[in-house]
């Protein structure tokens, strides 16, 4: 009998709850939600309330706008 290999590997790599994207770039969870929700990121919500972004498009994005001095 063969065994079938898994070749899809995991499908949520690079994929973290909003709060946690913005954690990791140092910003608030509103700004990243912002992002989302103008559709500059993409984002899936998964069960009732958590949404989930890719932190490389995140950092990406982040990475290319002009910053507002504070």
């Amino acid at each position: 009998m063969s065994q079938v290999k898994d070749d899809t590997g995991n499908p949520f790599e690079g994929w973290v709850p909003v709060h946690e994207a913005a954690a990791l770039i140092d910003r608030g969870t509103s700004t990243v939600w912002g992002w989302a929700m103008r559709g500059v990121i993409r984002s899936y919500q998964i069960g009732r309330r958590i949404h989930v972004v890719n932190i490389q498009e995140v950092r990406e994005f982040e990475k290319n706008r002009a910053r507002k001095p504070r």
